[in-house]
């Protein structure tokens, strides 16, 4: 149950049995309605990274302070590359295994499928005279231009990954250590989740589920 005041706080009452404090105006997302069932994570008695199960009757948004609900395909494999593109520059937070490597397939994907296409474009348009024809060239530069656009969301989603594993983000600076220091960096983007939230948030991916209604 969610009692949510002029504010905007509100109380959760979990499937527990435990109440949970809960601040309306600081998420995003979401028209909250009667009888909504709702996911959480419950962080020192707060309500936490809350996400809409399903919906009962619609309650107006003036009183809730809500505007839309979430993607539902955040969590799929190209939710997850859509959502670090969307982090930009956000090193902030924690990144669980299948976020970060999602992220690195698909720029692999689309960083390599343009070189790929631009080198057999070029080798069946080409007698020999020229390396590269004019359309190979347009499908590398193309792949050389996301491969360089997608060089900082890849820096913080590798930060917000070490971070879910209790580590420091500076730690990506080992990168600039040659071989020794881009192995070291893998073994710790393989490592799971702290299983505890720490400094830098919650368990991704981790809830707690409750029953929420609003009411005044």
């Amino acid at each position: 149950m969610i009692d949510v005041s002029g504010d905007g706080d509100a109380l959760v009452s979990g499937d527990d049995g435990v109440r949970y404090a809960f601040v309306t105006r600081d998420v995003r997302g979401f028209i909250v309605q009667r009888g909504d069932r709702i996911d959480f994570v419950p962080v020192d008695g707060i309500a936490t990274e809350v996400v809409l199960l399903s919906s009962g009757p619609a309650v107006s948004a003036a009183g809730t302070g809500y505007s839309a609900r979430p993607d539902a395909g955040e969590t799929s494999p190209w939710g997850y590359f859509v959502r670090c593109m969307k982090k930009y520059v956000d090193g902030y937070g924690r990144a669980r295994r299948s976020e970060y490597w999602y992220f690195v397939l698909f720029r692999v994907l689309l960083v390599g499928g343009p070189v790929f296409l631009g080198a057999i474009v070029s080798g069946l348009t080409t007698d020999g005279g020229e390396d590269v024809s004019p359309v190979g060239m347009i499908f590398m530069v193309l792949g050389g231009l996301t491969y360089v656009g997608t060089i900082i969301p890849n820096l913080c989603a590798m930060i917000r990954r070490f971070h879910d594993v209790g580590l420091s983000g500076w730690l990506v600076l080992l990168n600039a250590i040659p071989y020794l220091g881009s192995l070291v960096t893998f073994i710790i983007c393989v490592l799971p989740s702290e299983a505890r939230p720490n400094t830098h948030g919650p368990v991704p991916g981790s809830s707690r589920r409750a029953t929420a209604e609003v009411f005044s």
